[in-house]
């Protein structure tokens, strides 16, 4: 596991997450896993919106020969376009969603 607050483009820093009446603090990682590190292109830390807490912002760019993948663990012989592929939102409660 590698954490990128602090060490990735965007981030080199280390700035704070949250404000509070404490203080400023880093109290909100972003953490990924060592096979998706290598992916990692930017890091960003926003300004504050509607919370204590800022929003977190990570860029991960892979190689174009992988090409698309299914979504929903689809296999690649189902007769999907890719437009429709496009349009679909991931599974919540395992309820397909489209837009």
């Amino acid at each position: 596991m590698h954490m990128l607050n602090g060490r990735i483009s965007g981030d080199l820093e280390g700035h704070f997450s949250c404000l509070a009446n404490n203080g400023a603090s880093l109290v909100d990682y972003n953490i990924v896993s060592t096979s998706l590190f290598q992916y990692v292109t930017y890091f960003h830390i926003d300004d504050r919106d509607n919370s204590d807490h800022f929003p977190l912002h990570c860029r991960l760019q892979f190689p174009s020969e992988l090409g698309p993948t299914p979504l929903n663990g689809a296999s690649s012989s189902q007769n999907t376009s890719e437009n429709e592929r496009h349009d679909r939102k991931p599974q919540i409660n395992g309820e397909e969603n489209r837009t």
